[in-house]
């Protein structure tokens, strides 16, 4: 009976093995296909913000100083792309000049936000990290914020080299990219986006946050916010929970 037992035991470890290696293969893929869709959308949402920022019409406005003119010219926008939950521009000071919808900003100061204080740096095309936004209603939002920029410096051997004057800022609703991952990760699967600061932008299981969760102590997120992909068994600390997790 022993050496019976003995084949048994290992061919359940070899079927478990197998097993697992199968769900972990799968899990990648997913993975992949979930980091492919968003790197997309996120791309589009950028070509389709600079398509903003680089309308002549509204540019001509920002280098008038015409700031209410220059934000009319995205009348329409927000009906178009629901996406979008509010339009903002401001100097390049970060005081905001003009915004739709009115909240009563005008006037008040970012120099002090996040993502001000990145686009300041570079001034280029920034993604903010999640954050509960000033204006109401008071939700969470991520901002694409694009430079405002005139053409008409000529640049070194005759090549543009534009000035920047002004800065566009577009809120996205997080309620509205839940769309952005559905694929089917299982009854109990979940598909979760963090930001650069391993906060929650987007989980298929929670789909109504009400405050920012905070992933950073997720051993794979530390690894993704490192530059890192793979796939592998993890402890979630937050969900007090083992799963099969890709990540990329």
């Amino acid at each position: 009976v022993l050496p019976t037992m003995t084949l048994m035991v290992l061919s359940i470890r070899k079927y478990q093995e197998q097993t697992t290696l199968a769900v972990m293969k799968a899990k990648d893929l997913q993975g992949i296909l979930a980091a492919t869709i968003v790197t997309e959308k996120t791309r589009a949402q950028f070509d389709l913000a600079t398509s903003f920022a680089t309308r002549p019409l509204l540019v001509s406005y920002v280098e008038q100083g015409l700031w209410q003119n220059a934000i009319r010219v995205l009348d329409g926008v927000r009906e178009q792309y629901p996406e979008i939950d509010r339009i903002v521009l401001l100097d390049l000071d970060g005081v905001i000049q003009a915004d739709s919808p009115v909240a009563g900003a005008m006037g008040q100061s970012r120099a002090n936000t996040e993502w001000y204080r990145q686009f300041s740096k570079t001034r280029q095309p920034t993604l903010s990290g999640v954050y509960l936004r000033s204006a109401e209603p008071r939700i969470h939002v991520v901002s694409e914020v694009l430079p405002i920029v005139s053409w008409e410096t000529p640049g070194v051997l005759g090549s543009p080299m534009g000035k920047v004057i002004g800065i566009l800022q577009i809120q996205l609703n997080l309620e509205r990219l839940h769309g952005w991952t559905d694929i089917d990760v299982g009854p109990r699967g979940a598909v979760t986006i963090v930001d650069q600061h391993g906060h929650v932008v987007r989980h298929s299981q929670r789909k109504h946050l009400t405050d920012i969760v905070d992933y950073s102590s997720v051993a794979i997120v530390r690894k993704v916010l490192d530059g890192q992909s793979g796939v592998e068994l993890n402890y979630n600390p937050v969900d007090q929970e083992w799963r099969v997790a890709a990540y990329r």
